[in-house]
């Protein structure tokens, strides 16, 4: 193998192996950057189910107060002695009400954990795309160590 030939293999091996780095780089950005988004979109879900689990509360309590606007208009209390019709539809839109704040919370719930999982996918996503840019480039640079060796280039008893 001629001089020209081993510096040619030696030039393109370290081509090969930046442009293997590069990648793994890239990659490891772009995974970067949607576990951003990830997370971001996790805080606005967050901030959506508070602000969903307000509003169902808001309804509950509208509920109640016009309904007891209403008893007040007719002469009758909603509290002590209130009749037995009233309170069965106070507790029934309580109850209603209830269990829609508990899946508004358990969907919340829902929402953070499948993005929690995101994020952390996202992150082994990026830890993997920089290992294997490295990995890539060393085997391009080992690759290129074995064939100039095979050529006996560098052995001292050759007269190349």
């Amino acid at each position: 193998m001629t001089k020209a030939l081993v510096v040619a293999t030696v030039i393109s091996a370290a081509v090969s192996a930046g442009a293997a780095i590069h990648s793994g780089m890239q990659q490891a950005e772009a995974a970067e950057f949607e576990q951003q988004q990830l997370q971001e979109q996790k805080e606005l879900e967050a901030i959506s189910a508070l602000q969903e689990e307000a509003e169902a509360k808001r309804q509950l309590f509208s509920t109640i107060a016009s309904q007891e606007v209403g008893a007040a208009a007719a002469g009758r209390s909603l509290g002590l002695g209130e009749d037995q019709s009233a309170m069965a539809i106070r507790r029934d839109a309580t109850q209603k009400s209830t269990q829609t704040i508990r899946n508004i919370k358990l969907f919340g719930q829902s929402k953070q954990r499948q993005l929690g999982l995101g994020i952390q996918q996202k992150g082994v996503e990026a830890s993997a795309a920089k290992t294997g840019g490295f990995l890539k480039a060393g085997a391009s640079l080992a690759n290129a160590g074995v064939g100039v060796a095979k050529t006996g280039f560098f052995d001292p008893k050759g007269d190349k």
